[in-house]
């Protein structure tokens, strides 16, 4: 057998983790609760306007957090070691998400659930 290029394992890490599918549940500004598929393997929080969510709150960077999609499921990492994130009620740099897990990102209050949104 032929050993694997780089691209060719990143091919098939990205198949993997495409199969996990996850969204999350949040009040948007308008005040109305909205949801967001989880398509990309990753999804930025943060201040900066390029962000997928600009998350309004002092002491937020540009990137503030990240939620990263891997084969085993979601990961939600803050980027400021001196600001960890809340999941849950309880601040962590990283943490494995699972359905229900309630989160905090400045003043912006999300919640994950595993699968596809439902009307």
């Amino acid at each position: 057998t032929m050993p694997l290029d780089a691209r060719e394992m990143d091919r098939m890490q990205m198949e993997r983790s495409s199969a996990v599918t996850g969204f999350l549940r949040f009040t948007n500004p308008s005040g109305r609760e909205d949801t967001f598929t989880l398509l990309k393997s990753t999804i930025f929080f943060g201040s900066h306007r390029k962000s997928d969510f600009v998350c309004p709150g002092w002491f937020l960077q540009g990137k503030h957090a990240v939620v990263v999609r891997d084969e085993f499921g979601f990961r939600l990492i803050s980027l400021n070691p001196k600001r960890p994130i809340k999941v849950n009620e309880k601040e962590v740099d990283d943490h494995r998400l699972k359905d229900g897990d309630k989160f905090l990102v400045g003043s912006r209050k999300f919640e994950f659930h595993f699968g596809v949104p439902t009307k």
